[in-house]
């Protein structure tokens, strides 16, 4: 597809694994924070979160249990439009590491405010900082925003460290 991402190349990886045959992509854009579009075979094809479908008028009604779904088990859902039509969603999901809930834990004990501040949506993000004893989420923030936030933080007096997980940290 011609994506460095991580959740592009699971998803590729994913396919191959299952022996789909992938075509050539012309025309790839990265649409940072929210996914990606490119031609494919002459159909255009969109695949993000569902801000992004929405943004580009893709009905997403017929995948709203899947995408509940995917959110309330602490997963992000992927959504696939070709030609503008609502085509599938997967779910993809980071691996907690087993310690993070130690460490956080570890942060905490020492009068640290931990706050995750995640381009996830709201639902996903919850779930995932409850599993590990995160209070505070800022969800939902395009990578372009992230520095916005951090900036904001600091400006109410907090002294700001942060730790990234993906290539938009």
């Amino acid at each position: 597809w011609g994506s460095e991402h991580l959740v592009a190349k699971a998803i590729l990886s994913a396919a191959r694994r299952r022996g789909l045959t992938l075509e050539r992509s012309q025309g790839f854009e990265a649409l940072p924070g929210q996914g990606a579009r490119a031609i494919v075979d002459q159909r255009a094809i969109l695949l993000g979160n569902e801000a992004v479908m929405k943004l580009e008028g893709v009905n997403v009604d017929a995948g709203a249990d899947d995408i509940a779904r995917i959110s309330n088990e602490g997963g992000t859902p992927v959504l696939i439009a070709i030609d503008g039509k609502l085509a599938g969603v997967i779910g993809v999901a980071d691996e907690i590491r087993p310690e993070a809930k130690m460490a956080i834990a570890a942060i905490r004990k020492m009068k640290i405010a931990v706050t995750m501040l995640t381009g996830d949506n709201a639902r996903t993000a919850s779930r995932v900082a409850e599993s590990v004893g995160i209070e505070r989420v800022l969800s939902d923030v395009l990578p372009e925003d992230k520095s916005k936030e951090i900036a904001r933080l600091q400006e109410n007096g907090a002294l700001v460290g942060m730790v990234g997980d993906g290539i938009n940290d």
